[in-house]
């Protein structure tokens, strides 16, 4: 026999005198038993209890027919066999000698060779070849961003250092001292750049496999994260025939199949799960209608409404807005309507405007079609934050006393606007992503503070990290993502991550950690990010006073260099009117002295015309009467 103390370590066991040990249990099996598969064997039935009946309840049952029910719970099995192609492998060995040199070089002089080495190098072929190799070798370098090959799974001393460093990020050095801004600038740059990284999780496919559906809109379950709802509809919105319309909910843990299928009559183009109710989730469909679903009560949808209420066109975007029971939502499309719903009665809209600008001096007159929506209620209740076709983001006040309910214009993209969203640190300042670049703008000026680079593809979508004030994540269309720190870099970003062939149409975060994108192929990508990007250290969230304090010096910069250089464009746009104004009087006073000289030269004339009739009709009168005198001569 055996006996150990269970509290006891193998090295206590082995190796100190058994007189010291406490014995608990005691095991009467030999150690190779252990752990075998036991072994069942009729035995006759044995009486554990036996509980009398109650006369008084006894009373009361009735005898029924017995009933004999027979039960298999063995599984089916099917035996298969499959016999593969067979493969014939050897084994062959090759002498590698230096060679591949022209005749003229001579491999054993070094000179000579450096100096072919040259030659080759400023061959136009030589770099174009290079270049193509480049190109292969960064694709798969992404890759390997995208899917860590050289995953430490066992932490180390150094690892738990670098966390012990990343957990000492703070505004106040040791002693009470105070760092200064570039000494926090610094140390955010070095963790960035040292262990920068977003690696993907799984992989959702979508399950229809017949047709390719694109992923129009995620939406993260408010409270654990571990549920992503996903809707789906044909690329760019086309109508297919006998296409699959069910949306799904994943479980983060399980991708092989969904939890739960969303059954509506159209194809969803956005959704939305409640905030606070969390089992009720909002989808805008193709169709301009919108419904309701309760995963307490099944796959179907509980409501849904009346296309002759809802938009003319694909609702775009969807918010569930704050009422006191939890039941109001908003959507938008691009047939400029903004309307306002109770899902306790979606036969008709309660309240319905019209996205549109009447007043001239806002840059843009006329309908504007929504395409993203952003509703924060940090900041107010009743504004919206919408970004158009027309590539124009806008603040609409739903109870604004004007008749023009859009208070405010911002300018700058050139095609639609894609995706808007506050920051959720400092909500005077928002993102947008559009054409081919994401924006930063202030509420307070029309144009904006700051921008990335153009890219060379467009931008499809992009969100705020709600960890981190200054991290924000953009999808393109050639299927890259990128993570973009605006403390480490203004000009790339600061990791780019290529996750699909097709087009990423969808992105969100939740709890800053985890990131949902949808590809337009249906394949969602679930990523985890690092430390660094993230601010969770061992699964804690980490202050972030240094960084918000640094961010909003740097915003406040930008904004004063943008409020000095609009005063200096509307100063020269003063200028150059006044300017204008001058030249045109100027103009104005020399077509004056023009029409005054010509009036003055045509006055000239006449007198000078008038002089000269009276002159020649003075010479006629003189030589009529010597004519007549001379007549009169002649007759005496």
């Amino acid at each position: 026999t055996i006996s150990c103390n269970h509290n006891l370590s193998l090295f206590h066991f082995l190796f100190l005198p058994t007189h010291i040990m406490e014995i608990i249990y005691e095991y009467k099996k030999k150690r190779r038993q252990f752990g075998r598969k036991p072994q069942f064997s009729p035995t006759e039935p044995t009486t554990l209890i036996d509980s009398k009946p109650t006369p008084q309840i006894a009373k009361q049952f009735v005898p029924l027919n017995p009933l004999n029910v027979g039960v298999q719970s063995m599984p089916e099995c099917a035996a298969k066999e499959v016999n593969t192609a067979v493969k014939d492998f050897g084994e062959r060995g090759m002498c590698h000698l230096e060679g591949g040199w022209p005749q003229d070089v001579n491999p054993t002089k070094i000179d000579q060779k450096q100096r072919y080495q040259r030659r080759v190098e400023k061959d136009t072929e030589y770099v174009e070849t290079l270049r193509s190799m480049s190109d292969i070798s960064d694709h798969y370098v992404k890759q390997n961003n995208a899917l860590d090959i050289y995953e430490t799974y066992f932490s180390n001393k150094k690892d738990k250092d670098s966390k012990k460093g990343a957990k000492g990020r703070s505004a106040a050095a040791p002693g009470g001292k105070k760092t200064s801004n570039i000494d926090e600038v610094q140390s955010v740059v070095k963790l960035c750049t040292e262990s920068s990284a977003a690696t993907v999780l799984t992989v959702f496919k979508d399950v229809e496999q017949k047709q390719r559906r694109s992923v129009s809109s995620l939406s993260w379950h408010p409270t654990d994260g571990k549920k992503l709802a996903v809707s789906y509809c044909a690329p760019q919105y086309e109508q297919v025939e006998n296409m699959n319309m069910n949306s799904y909910i994943w479980d983060v843990h399980n991708p092989n199949k969904p939890e739960l299928a969303l059954i509506p009559m159209s194809p969803l183009t956005c959704i939305e799960y409640n905030p606070k109710e969390t089992p009720l989730l909002i989808g805008g469909a193709h169709n301009g209608t919108l419904f309701v679903f309760d995963t307490r009560r099944g796959s179907h949808s509980v409501d849904y409404s009346h296309m002759e209420n809802s938009h003319n066109d694909p609702v775009y975007s969807v918010s569930w807005i704050q009422s006191k029971l939890n039941n109001e939502v908003v959507s938008i499309s691009i047939d400029g309507k903004m309307l306002f719903w109770d899902i306790r009665n979606l036969g008709k809209p309660f309240e319905e405007y019209n996205l549109e600008i009447t007043a001239a001096n806002k840059g843009y007159t006329g309908l504007m079609g929504g395409m993203a929506l952003n509703y924060d209620t940090s900041y107010s209740t009743s504004k919206f934050l919408v970004g158009t076709e027309q590539g124009i983001a806008c603040i609409f006040n739903r109870k604004s006393k004007k008749q023009d309910k859009v208070e405010k214009t911002y300018f700058g993209h050139h095609g639609p606007i894609y995706a808007v969203q506050r920051n959720l640190f400092f909500n005077k300042y928002f993102l947008s992503v559009g054409d081919w670049t994401a924006r930063i703008y202030s509420e307070e000026l029309k144009t904006p503070v700051m921008e990335t680079r153009y890219d060379s593809t467009y931008l499809t979508s992009g969100c705020w990290s709600p960890s981190r004030p200054a991290v924000f994540f953009t999808t393109k269309q050639n299927g890259e993502l990128d993570v973009w720190d605006y403390l480490y870099n203004q000009d790339r970003p600061l990791v780019s991550v290529k996750l699909s062939d097709y087009a990423l149409n969808t992105i969100k975060v939740f709890d800053g950690r985890y990131l949902a994108c949808g590809a337009a192929d249906g394949s969602v990508h679930y990523l985890e990010l690092s430390s660094d990007l993230s601010n969770y250290v061992d699964g804690e969230r980490q202050p972030v006073d240094s960084e918000k304090r640094i961010l909003e010096a740097m915003l406040e910069r930008e904004l004063q260099r943008e409020r000095t250089l609009e005063a200096d464009r509307i100063k020269r746009e003063k200028d150059r009117k006044r300017d204008e104004a001058q030249e045109q009087e100027k103009l104005k006073k020399q077509e004056a002295n023009t029409q005054h000289e010509q009036e003055e030269k045509m006055r000239r004339e006449e007198e000078l015309n008038k002089l000269t009739d009276e002159y020649w009709e003075t010479v006629q009168a003189e030589v009529d009467t010597s004519v007549v005198s001379a007549t009169e001569e002649t007759t005496d």
